[in-house]
């Protein structure tokens, strides 16, 4: 999701549970909303993960049939007439390619900022044999420059590292210079909350103590607005969805559950399922599908403490 547009990109065509090729787009500010198809992916991806920057839409992993997908995809969705472009490694042209992330499923990637320059970061996953831990660093204007994808692995200095897991959510605040990681599920079904403090390039992890933390879960959706954390949804070892709307005050360290009304707290369990994104430019959580079928529901942080709701 950018800050004026939504994209659906693959996913598993429920009747036959097979990967898809198509990528549907619609215009945020419309009523009704307007979906149009645009151009397909080169493969069929379901579990994949999509981020925008700028105008370019970027895809990684999530799974192709019987395997994997190692491939990052960039398209321009701003420019008539663009194609999907598969980036190989940076260094490939050169014959020597440098390192990249593995194939994986469950991971998390969201937009930062790196020495002034916009970057993505990916954080853990599933490597199709184990959970991983590990966090990368997209630099994008350099990979849209040599159509090479540009990562670099994030070396951290000290601290604890989140174990391995799937299914954490990922946000990055630049007020901070700092990622934060919650919950997902390894070994165990977590609530904890880190922090990657990488201010001056120090790269440390923080397991940050929290008063009144959420239930364990996964798949929550995250962003940092202002001097505070929310967390949407999400779901627990029992397979539960967790209709909840928390927010974690970053001065504190203390979470709090927002009041939602019930009509609000229906649409959030209407999510179940659903697709989700999170985008701290627009100030919003976007829902869409799941057991609501093809209905749309955005969660906007006006600001801070307040939260309304509208359905589309």
């Amino acid at each position: 999701m950018s800050e004026k547009h939504i994209y659906v990109v693959g996913g598993c065509d429920a009747a036959s549970g097979k990967p898809l090729q198509q990528v549907l787009e619609c215009e945020r500010a419309t009523a009704p909303l307007q979906w149009r198809r645009s151009m397909d992916m080169p493969q069929a991806l379901c579990d994949a993960v999509a981020v925008v920057s700028d105008s370019n839409l970027f895809v990684l992993g999530g799974t192709c049939h019987t395997s994997l997908n190692p491939y990052l995809y960039v398209f321009d969705t701003a420019k008539a007439g663009a194609l999907w472009q598969r980036l190989p490694p940076a260094g490939t042209y050169a014959e020597h390619p440098r390192p990249v992330p593995s194939a994986r499923i469950g991971h998390a990637m969201v937009e930062g900022v790196y020495r002034s320059e916009p970057v993505l970061y990916l954080f853990g996953g599933h490597d199709g044999t184990q959970h991983v831990n590990d966090i990368w660093r997209l630099h994008v204007r350099e990979t849209l420059r040599t159509q090479e994808a540009v990562w670099e692995m994030v070396d951290v200095a000290e601290g604890l590292l989140p174990s391995a897991r799937e299914g954490a959510s990922l946000s990055y605040s630049q007020e901070h210079d700092a990622l934060f990681v919650f919950g997902g599920s390894g070994r165990f079904f977590s609530n904890e909350c880190y922090v990657l403090e990488m201010q001056d390039g120090s790269n440390r992890w923080v397991q940050v103590p929290t008063v009144g933390a959420p239930s364990p879960r996964r798949e929550s959706l995250s962003l940092v607005h202002g001097s505070r954390l929310f967390l949407l949804g999400g779901t627990d070892a029992q397979h539960a969805y967790l209709p909840q709307l928390c927010v974690l005050d970053l001065g504190s360290m203390r979470f709090y559950t927002a009041q939602l009304g019930r009509h609000q707290q229906e649409c959030v369990a209407e999510g179940a399922t659903c697709i989700g994104w999170a985008s701290a430019a627009a100030k919003a959580f976007i829902l869409f599908g799941g057991t609501a079928g093809n209905s749309l529901f955005e969660i906007r942080l006006e600001p801070f403490e307040q939260v309304a709701m509208k359905k589309k």
